[in-house]
């Protein structure tokens, strides 16, 4: 417990003095009144990119094939495995997330979300148990950085791509990449346990446990382009222009 409070004493003394003050009002049950909750969109036109994503969305154009934003995990699995359920819980991640779905292009000069109705993919499988082990690391490597390496195409996706590396009996390791501008360091995390979770149903035959998702990340999207303009803007780039000065 101790060291849990140290690192969030320690998350909280890097926040800027402003971020700490509105953390202070909402320990003590004060939000911010100007908050919403988020909706949930009632559209299907084209969707904006969130501030977050139309930087990284700029920054690849620089470089359309520099794979930088790819993020990759390799989940180390143990263990009689269900091959099929895995490749299940994979897509059943894609339909459950639309962020998980979506590609980007140009619509009269500005960068849109479009959201695939559905996709599924595949699970390829590489059987590596006949290798020795010092052969087998380094291919387990190679497949790594060679993945990682492979450029997304932001306007035809799928912007994520798995490979099962198969390297003993009951062994595996799970290559999972996606492209920054669809994910984040928290949400690889979440995406871990929803897996987790998944596939312990699907492999009991069992029906999926998730509870259904109140927004997507396009409704955050959009509920940000909305609340960020007008004076809210105004002031934010004034403030920000003043720090920055010189």
């Amino acid at each position: 417990m101790s060291i849990d409070r140290e690192k969030a004493s320690a998350r909280i003394s890097k926040l800027s003095p402003e971020k700490r003050a509105i953390l202070a009002k909402r320990l003590q049950g004060k939000g911010d009144s100007d908050f919403k909750t988020i909706p949930q969109r009632h559209r299907t036109a084209p969707l904006p990119l969130s501030f977050a994503q139309q930087r990284i969305w700029f920054l690849q154009q620089l470089e359309i094939d520099n794979p930088f934003y790819n993020e990759q995990i390799a989940i180390h699995l143990t263990g009689l495995l269900d091959v099929v359920s895995l490749e299940k819980s994979l897509n059943e991640m894609i339909q459950r997330h639309e962020a998980l779905r979506t590609t980007f292009k140009m619509v009269e000069g500005q960068p849109v979300q479009i959201i695939a109705s559905n996709l599924t993919l595949t699970l390829p499988t590489v059987n590596l148990c006949q290798l020795p082990e010092a052969q087998r690391q380094l291919e387990i490597q190679r497949a790594a950085t060679e993945q990682s390496q492979r450029p997304f195409d932001l306007v035809n996706g799928p912007l994520l791509r798995w490979t099962l590396l198969q390297i003993g009996r009951q062994e595996y390791v799970l290559l999972f990449d996606m492209h920054h501008i669809i994910t984040d360091g928290w949400s690889l995390g979440i995406i871990i346990r929803e897996l987790s979770a998944l596939y312990q149903a699907f492999s009991k035959r069992k029906p999926a446990s998730l509870s259904e998702l109140p927004i997507q990340y396009a409704d955050f999207a959009v509920w940000q382009r909305e609340y960020l303009q007008g004076e809210k803007l105004e002031s934010q780039l004034s403030y920000w222009k003043q720090q920055l000065e010189n």
